[in-house]
């Protein structure tokens, strides 16, 4: 019988931290569009700097409209922060939309993206993934709705 409860501790030890652990972008996926962004053209200074914006989709978040995540992104080169612009190598960024358990998030970055997580546990299930790059300055372009 002691046995059993050893296992049960020694399961919900290792449980504990798993699920605590925040959605982690994987690095082995996406290449091409990794080698887009790092190809983009830089230079320029503040809101004319050049890169590239990431759009990251938070996927089975839960609970559902889950509020407080940010992204944070870290990239080989320099310049990478939205507002205010400064010359660390990683940004923080809030969702640019949440559509129940899908969260959507933009980010700048000049040179080769390296990681990305979450900063809170977004449920088991979640999944932070690339959906796309663009070229393009730090300041964030009008909509055409604007």
């Amino acid at each position: 019988m002691r046995k059993i409860f050893v296992l049960a501790a020694a399961v919900a030890a290792l449980a504990i931290p798993v699920a605590a652990l925040a959605a982690t972008w994987d690095n082995t996926k996406n290449g091409d569009l990794v080698a887009l962004g790092a190809g983009c053209p830089t230079g320029g200074t503040g809101g004319h700097t050049g890169g590239a914006w990431y759009h990251f989709v938070l996927n089975q978040v839960s609970p559902d409209f889950l509020a407080g995540v940010t992204v944070t992104a870290t990239f080989s080169g320099n310049a990478t922060s939205n507002p205010p612009y400064n010359t660390t190598n990683s940004s923080t960024v809030g969702p640019t939309a949440i559509n129940k358990k899908v969260q959507h998030f933009d980010i700048f970055g000049v040179g080769t993206l390296q990681s990305a997580s979450t900063n809170i546990n977004t449920g088991a299930d979640s999944k932070l993934v690339i959906s796309g790059v663009v070229c393009g300055k730090k300041d964030t372009p009008a909509r055409a709705d604007d």
